[in-house]
């Protein structure tokens, strides 16, 4: 079973956001939590130290109890003091940490591994307490990658030079009926099935510039998650303004949780059409376009990490859901002269049944 390394992002204002909080969630009970270790506390810990190495520490360290619990839920990874540099030793410490929560995890069944990640960039593990050099924060989200045979979480094209992957649509079978399949989410990092159809640059959260234009008003964002969100407080500038300024999908929507009085009609475009709009903005990009049309005639299917989440945009993980994003990416993709939505294809449950999670 292939583990996701997932990035979280801290904001202080978001008690959601803390380690402390979701750790005791049912919807995180499938993640191993990593967090920001002082070396100190961690060479007690794998001495087999648990006065030390079982007490809670500052920042997100708050959750280091839970490593010695029965089973355990963290794990931590030392960023210092005193790491300004990527010296040898500390490129072995590293390494031995990511080893060590990568067997937890595995040996746990855990289908997550959650670090607190550098808003906006992914492939820095974030931190506060402690001074850590760039060097340093980029190669412990790189040994967590290795540790688990994955790829490094990135700032999507914004990180990768504008690449967008080349989808690998599979086949499927639904009533009775040859169709091919292509599922996406991409919450800011890829998920197994991100990997193995290739397109979460179909997810609202990739990074790419959408500029967009709603009432004679233009503004241009970081990606169409900060674009649709927008479109709820269009008129009011300085809200708008702030989404231009969100670096990823993440900040965007979290934004969105500390802002009251949406506009309910979608600056007069309406939900679905506010989102068709975005995603009208999003495919001017040749390489997002092209990237689109690749995925031939297959079947689009936003599913969902989790099930309860969205009903509307995804198919809610199960398949209950209504999958529309997917629908409007179909649109979109005939608007640019591709196939739109396959005959015949409206079961969402039955191409959910069917997702692959590994190749």
């Amino acid at each position: 079973m292939s583990i996701v390394l997932e990035p979280a992002y801290f904001y202080r204002d978001d008690p959601e956001t803390d380690f402390a909080w979701r750790i005791t969630q049912p919807a995180d009970a499938d993640a191993l939590f990593l967090f920001n270790d002082n070396v100190g506390a961690y060479d007690q810990f794998h001495a087999g130290d648990r006065s030390g190495g079982c007490a809670a520490g500052g920042g997100n360290a708050t959750i280091r109890p839970y490593q010695c619990a029965t089973p355990p839920r963290a794990a931590g990874m030392p960023t210092g003091p005193g790491w300004d540099t990527l010296t040898d030793a500390v490129r072995a410490t590293i390494d031995a940490a990511a080893a060590y929560a990568a067997g937890v995890a595995r040996a746990q069944g855990y289908r997550r591994l959650i670090y607190s990640a550098t808003p906006g960039d992914p492939g820095r593990i974030g931190t506060s307490i402690f001074h850590v050099g760039d060097d340093v924060r980029r190669y412990a989200v790189t040994a967590l990658a290795r540790a688990l045979g994955t790829s490094v979480p990135h700032a999507a094209a914004a990180a990768a030079g504008g690449a967008v992957p080349t989808p690998q649509p599979q086949p499927v079978t639904v009533g009775g009926h040859a169709y091919t399949l292509v599922a996406f989410y991409y919450p800011g990092s890829d998920t197994p099935w991100d990997t193995v159809y290739q397109a979460p640059f179909l997810g609202n959260f990739w990074v790419a510039p959408v500029t967009l234009t709603v009432g004679g008003v233009t503004a241009t964002f970081h990606c169409a998650e900060a674009a649709f969100q927008s479109t709820k407080w269009w008129h009011d500038a300085t809200v708008r303004k702030a989404f231009e300024a969100c670096p990823d999908g993440s900040a965007a929507f979290h934004y969105k949780k500390t802002l009251t009085g949406a506009d309910p009609s979608y600056a007069g475009l309406g939900r679905d059409g506010a989102m068709d709009a975005v995603l009208a903005a999003k495919f001017t990009d040749p390489a997002l376009a092209a990237g689109l049309l690749a995925t031939g005639a297959a079947y689009l299917l936003e599913h969902n990490a989790k099930a309860g989440l969205d009903h509307h945009w995804s198919d809610d993980h199960d398949g209950t859901g209504e999958n529309a994003l997917g629908l409007a990416l179909m649109a979109r993709r005939s608007a640019l002269g591709g196939a739109g939505v396959p005959v015949g294809a409206s079961d969402v449950g039955a191409f959910t049944a069917q997702v692959k999670t590994s190749t």
